[in-house]
Formats: C-alpha cells, structure tokens, sequence
C-alpha cells in the first residue's frame, strides 16, 4: 500500500515545539515559529502531524494551517 502524499502547511502559533514522537512527554528535538512552512508526510490523523521539513518528528496538529 502506496503511503499518502506530502502535503505544505504554515505554522500558526507563535512557537511550535517538534518532537521525537507523537506525545508531549517526548524529547523537544527543534523549534518552528509562526508563518513557517512545514511538509507533513501522510495524512494529519489524531492530534499530531509527522513533519520533514524543516526538521523531522511530530508537532501538534492544532497549529498548522493548509497553504
């Protein structure tokens, strides 16, 4: 099974932690701010987003808009 494309979204908070994996408790590995676009791999399931650009891990879903 084919995985879903890549899609860009912007970041709409202020700062936006990225972590390690899928759950506040994981390790903080970079930091996105506001207007900052991101490429989310898959589709947004659940609460969180996997990123690859600019850094690889999860941010939290609420705080990405489509571009």
């Amino acid at each position: 099974r084919r995985e879903p494309a890549a899609h860009w979204y912007v970041v709409t908070a202020a700062q936006l932690n990225v972590r390690e994996g899928p759950d506040d408790s994981r390790q903080i590995v970079d930091v996105l701010y506001r207007d900052q676009r991101v490429l989310v791999e898959g589709r947004l399931e659940g609460d969180w987003a996997r990123i690859s650009v600019p850094a690889r891990g999860y941010v939290a879903k609420a705080f990405l808009a489509p571009v």
